[in-house]
């Protein structure tokens, strides 16, 4: 093989020297041949020392070649979750203005926790700070297909939650504000005032056959039939993945009376958007001509 690549150069020498005198485009295209031919030459040489190695200790090069593979699949992963963490934005209208919102009791050392109901209602009444606040609670339930029930995990949702995240549905449309009077949990042992009605996911949709026309058909779910009037797309997973589907809450009447039935209490997630900055501005100047009318208005 040495002696093959001493001819290779030699011949190439010659070429290029009797190319040069010709001009420059013969010069050029010399040139990239010669290029080509070696890279042609180095990776055939390359190649057969590879086999021969396999060949020679079959062993050693399968565990070269699993720790290739290992390093190429680390690498891999490692660049998926930077690309959906870091580099990929996330799916919703101003990502940078959403907030999760927690509670906190400090003199027993519990932060970032769940907001109590009360709390939570008491926040939506009195909030001056965000454009929108909605709470979501995760809870368990049982989707009736045929003879069988399969488990699954679905979001209840108050008011203004899909106005928070600004996505729209891939088929149907999302809760009309009177759809959440009188909505109770699923978990809940009372029954809600209006016509049960639930959002699916895209993943739970597929799962149901992938129906275009599923829009204004019912699913069972926990013994009660519930009306699709959407499907959300692929990429909207809030409060995470396994959530299959959202149904509207009303908090006041899921808590007036009886109580959830599980152990620990379900997780009550709280999110709002921000108000831009120059709404902001505007409702802070607001909030200080309010308070100067008030302190006119006491002498």
């Amino acid at each position: 093989m040495t002696s093959d690549r001493r001819v290779i150069r030699e011949d190439g020498e010659r070429l290029l020297e009797t190319a040069r005198a010709r001009g420059r485009v013969p010069l050029v295209t010399t040139w990239f041949a010669l290029l080509w031919d070696l890279v042609f030459v180095g990776a055939r040489h390359d190649l057969a020392q590879a086999l021969r190695a396999l060949v020679r200790s079959p062993g050693a090069t399968a565990g070269m070649s699993l720790l290739l593979g290992l390093g190429v699949a680390a690498t891999t992963t490692l660049f998926a979750f930077v690309d959906a963490a870091l580099l990929r934005p996330l799916p919703y209208d101003q990502p940078g203005r959403l907030v999760m919102m927690f509670e906190s009791n400090v003199s027993q050392d519990r932060l970032r926790e769940g907001a109590a109901p009360g709390n939570i209602l008491d926040w939506v009444a009195r909030n001056d700070a965000f454009d929108a606040i909605t709470a979501a609670m995760t809870v368990s339930a049982t989707l009736r297909a045929g003879d069988g029930g399969t488990p699954i995990a679905g979001v209840h949702v108050t008011r203004g939650f899909f106005d928070v995240y600004r996505r729209q549905p891939r088929l149907g449309r999302t809760f009309d504000a009177d759809e959440f009077e009188g909505a109770a949990s699923i978990t809940s042992r009372q029954a809600s005032s209006g016509e049960p009605v639930i959002v699916l996911s895209s993943r739970l949709w597929r799962t149901l056959g992938a129906d275009p026309q599923v829009v204004g058909r019912t699913v069972s779910i926990e013994g009660r039939d519930w009306q699709v009037i959407g499907v959300m797309p692929d990429d909207f997973a809030v409060p995470d993945a396994t959530a299959a589907f959202w149904a509207p809450w009303d908090m006041r009447t899921s808590y007036r009376g009886a109580r959830f039935p599980q152990a620990p209490p379900p997780r009550r997630s709280v999110f709002a958007r921000r108000w831009p900055d120059e709404s902001r501005a505007v409702r802070r100047r607001r909030r200080g001509a309010d308070a100067d009318n008030g302190k006119r208005n006491c002498f």
